[in-house]
C-alpha cells in the first residue's frame, strides 16, 4: 500500500530541515550517531519505493555523516537532497535561505513577542487612549504602531500615527453614499429638529 506523496512528502520535508535546523552547532558525538541512524531509518521508512530508492542513492553518493558536522552542513545536506528529488520530479530548486527564513518566522528565540503600548484612536469622540499589545521585538517583524518614546507623555502631546490611515465604513443605499450616521440630508433634518 502506498499514500500519495502529495500526502506525505511536505511532512516529510518539514520534519528533515526541522531536524536539521534544530541541530547543534557543536554535536557531541553520541549525537552525531543518533542523527545518521535517524536519516538512515528515514529512508527505509519512505511510503513511495521510488523515493525510498532514490533516498537510498543519494545516501551511497553523499553520506550523511559528512553532513552532521554542524548545523549548516546538515542544513546544507538536506537542501541536496531535496534538490536532487525536485530535478529528477522537473521542480524547481528550493532554496536554503528561503527554507530556513520559513523557520526562522517559528522560531520564539528569534521573533520573542514582547508587549508594546500602542495608540488606540477613537472616531467617533476622537479621544486617544493606549492600549499594550504583542509585537515582535526584531525589527525585521515591522510593527503597525510604533511605540511612544516615553510612557508617561500625554495622549495629547503625543503625535505618533498609525502607518496604514484608517477608512471609515460606509455603505450604500440606493445609490447615495452614507456615513455610519447616515447621509448629510438626514443629518441636516436631525438637526433642525
Amino acid at each position: 500500500m502506498s499514500l500519495s506523496t502529495n500526502y506525505w512528502g511536505e511532512s516529510v520535508w518539514r520534519t528533515l530541515y526541522t531536524v536539521a535546523y534544530t541541530y547543534p552547532e557543536v554535536p557531541s558525538e553520541e549525537f552525531r550517531k543518533d542523527t545518521n541512524t535517524l536519516y538512515e531509518i528515514m529512508a527505509q521508512r519512505l511510503p513511495c519505493e521510488d523515493c525510498r530508492q532514490h533516498y537510498y542513492n543519494f545516501l551511497n553518493q553523499n553520506p550523511v555523516a559528512q553532513a552532521t558536522t554542524d548545523r549548516l552542513a546538515l542544513l546544507r545536506w538536506v537542501n541536496s537532497l531535496q534538490n536532487s528529488i525536485n530535478q529528477q520530479l522537473g521542480i524547481p530548486a528550493e532554496l536554503l535561505q528561503n527554507r530556513i527564513a520559513e523557520m526562522d518566522k517559528h522560531n520564539p528565540t528569534l521573533t520573542k513577542q514582547t508587549p508594546v503600548k500602542t495608540q488606540k484612536f477613537s472616531r467617533r469622540t476622537g479621544d486617544v487612549s493606549y492600549a499594550m499589545r504583542k509585537a515582535a521585538s526584531d525589527s525585521a517583524y515591522p510593527t503597525t504602531f510604533q511605540p511612544p518614546s516615553t510612557p508617561d507623555t500625554a495622549p495629547e502631546a503625543n503625535t505618533t500615527k498609525p502607518t496604514q490611515p484608517r477608512r471609515q465604513r460606509a455603505t450604500v443605499s440606493y445609490g447615495i453614499r452614507q456615513s455610519r450616521k447616515g447621509c448629510t440630508r438626514c443629518a441636516n433634518k436631525h438637526k433642525k429638529k
